[in-house]
């Protein structure tokens, strides 16, 4: 049992001084019978209203001589240090909420994106960061008077990584999830890509990355050609094309004959 702040006085347990400050009780639980006959002003005290069991001490009322022979801090100190076992036990918990959606919850989050995208990494970082979204959302909702604060889910959302949206700025984490509030998960994706949505799949821009990519000095084959594509593309707000497609463009004889060695590096 932890102490408790009650109409601004700090109540600690017998226990409490027992455990941190290897204080013998028995004298203590004299004082109080002393106190509650009647016979003495100090070791004031109260049932804990949260468990019956427990004695609450009022701070103020521990004899000064006591206060120095166990070297007990001030209450101040006292009502700092509850506040930050409250602060690390509730982080705890949020990290274990949010640790959770990021590994395992996400997977329910893939249907959005199965069927925009080919990449499963890319589904994957969707899913995941939409997820996170979502359940920050609903632990600030649901927290009583909004003790959480989105500032302090923000410090843990800060420490995933491959996410869609990635910011160290809390305003834009801010105007983010109101954005996400309104128009939801397509928030994430890029406005470019929405418009292309209809449009041609095949551009100038998916042709000139595939020849950068055939002729990168990496000699990639041709999957690894389309997972880059469809990365880059994504991200410059294009839309994904099939392996059959790049295979397609690579194995034009133009396009083969534009990008054999000999003859991009002499042009260059």
């Amino acid at each position: 049992m932890e102490p408790i702040i009650l109409n601004q006085d700090l109540y600690v347990p017998i226990d409490f001084l027992k455990k941190n400050y290897n204080i013998k009780v028995n004298s203590i639980y004299n004082g109080v019978n002393k106190y509650r006959k009647g016979f003495s002003r100090f070791y004031e005290n109260i049932i804990n209203p949260y468990d019956k069991r427990a004695v609450m001490i009022k701070f103020k009322t521990i004899p000064a001589q006591l206060i120095r022979k166990y070297q007990i801090p001030n209450e101040e100190i006292i009502i700092k240090k509850i506040d930050e076992m409250k602060l690390s036990e509730t982080y705890l918990k949020l990290k274990i909420w949010l640790d959770f959606a990021y590994e395992h919850d996400y997977k329910n989050y893939q249907k959005y994106y199965v069927g925009n995208f080919f990449d499963l990494d890319l589904i994957i970082s969707y899913s995941r960061t939409h997820c996170l979204f979502h359940t920050i959302i609903n632990i600030n909702n649901n927290s009583k008077s909004n003790q959480i604060k989105i500032k302090d889910l923000f410090l843990i959302y800060q420490t995933y990584s491959s996410l869609q949206f990635e910011t160290n700025n809390l305003k834009s984490f801010y105007n983010k999830l109101n954005e996400f509030k309104t128009d939801g998960y397509t928030v994430f994706i890029n406005k470019n890509y929405k418009k292309m949505k209809n449009g041609k799949k095949l551009t100038e821009f998916h042709i000139n990355t595939i020849k950068d990519l055939f002729k990168d000095k990496r000699q990639l084959n041709n999957r690894e050609i389309h997972k880059e594509l469809n990365i880059r593309a994504v991200l410059k707000g294009f839309r994904e094309v099939s392996i059959s497609t790049v295979n397609n463009v690579i194995s034009d004889p133009v396009i083969q004959n534009e990008c054999q060695p000999s003859n991009y590096m002499t042009k260059n």
